[in-house]
């Protein structure tokens, strides 16, 4: 046995790219269970889109859309008046008016939990 720690549990730090793949890991594993949920018996889901409008969009069996936005951060809570919560509510709000009416719901997913604050957009 190596007295040295193996390489694929060690996270490189000063490497961006690791960031980067860790916070895009979070929405990739969460796009890869919803995917799986196209599978079950009377899933009311009929596609999945990848970064197409939204980080994540669905079809669902009845034509309309639900809009995902993935927010990530390392540690704390999302502020509901944070920069990436508020950009996220202004996309939602740009698809509305471009795309009325296709919209069932949207949703913002997140690793962390949101405090409950007001919102000013």
């Amino acid at each position: 046995m190596s007295q040295f720690p193996s390489p694929e549990i060690v996270r490189d730090n000063s490497d961006r790219g690791d960031d980067i793949q860790r916070r895009f890991r979070y929405q990739n594993t969460y796009t890869a269970i919803l995917a799986l949920s196209l599978i079950k018996e009377n899933s009311e889901y009929d596609c999945l889109f990848c970064e197409f409008q939204e980080d994540i969009l669905i079809k669902q069996k009845s034509g309309k859309f639900i809009g995902i936005q993935v927010k990530t951060k390392d540690d704390g809570d999302f502020g509901s008046n944070e920069k990436s919560i508020r950009d996220a509510l202004k996309k939602f709000v740009k698809l509305e008016e471009k795309f009325s009416d296709h919209f069932s719901k949207y949703l913002i997913v997140t690793n962390r939990p949101v405090q409950k604050i007001g919102i000013t957009i």
